[in-house]
């Protein structure tokens, strides 16, 4: 009798439920594999996007190699320029900000870097200088070097600036070594030129970050 009939609601109310159950796992299924698409289209998208205002590194070489042959004429030396890399895309308002200072550093290395002809003959180079430019992916950025072949830093040249400056006294500049007076080459208006003009020697230092995100 009653019994007979609670056990039939029973198992007719666990059969519901069974019922709804499945119902709302299968929803809730399709409401996360829903969203996970949307999230894959908008990763797309977003990497497609990033990659659309990239531009190669490459862009700016004609303009490098101008103001580096401009500045050999004035100056009176000779240097070739070596770009490694020069297929690596960047962001292309990265590269319109960085095109200004790479020319900067590239004239500052053929006027403060590379010796004059006869000097490095003397010394057994060859009378063209070489500038290079690398860029690469690095840690899921990119490392930008730029290198000459000249006769490098004249440490003693930076120490009579250290001293002309009052940035240390004298008795503490004579005791720094290397790496301690190659420090003073970043400080904002420090140079080592002996006259300042438009090309270089006006000691400013600018960071631009370069990001890269087709990695």
């Amino acid at each position: 009798g009653e019994d007979a009939a609670l056990a039939s609601m029973l198992d007719g109310v666990g059969k519901e439920l069974a019922e709804i159950g499945r119902v709302v796992g299968e929803s809730r299924g399709a409401t996360a594999d829903g969203l996970q698409r949307l999230l894959d289209v908008g990763e797309r998208l977003y990497v497609e996007s990033l990659r659309a205002r990239q531009r190669p590194f490459a862009q700016l070489v004609p303009s490098i190699r101008r103001q580096l042959r401009d500045a050999a004429l004035a100056i009176g030396k000779t240097a070739k320029l070596v770009v490694s890399g020069a297929a690596t895309p960047i962001d292309g308002d990265v590269l319109s900000a960085i095109e200004p200072l790479i020319g900067h550093i590239v004239t500052n290395a053929l006027d403060h870097g590379i010796e004059p002809a006869a000097q490095r003959r003397a010394r057994g180079k060859p009378e063209h200088g070489t500038i290079t430019i690398e860029l690469r992916h690095a840690r899921g950025g990119l490392l930008l070097t730029i290198a000459d072949d000249g006769g490098g830093v004249d440490v003693e040249r930076v120490r009579e600036k250290v001293i002309d400056g009052q940035h240390v006294d004298e008795l503490t500049a004579r005791a720094l070594g290397r790496a301690e007076l190659h420090e003073f080459l970043f400080l904002p208006g420090f140079s080592t030129a002996r006259t300042l003009s438009e090309r270089s020697g006006r000691g400013v230092v600018t960071v631009v970050p370069l990001t890269s995100n087709t990695e």
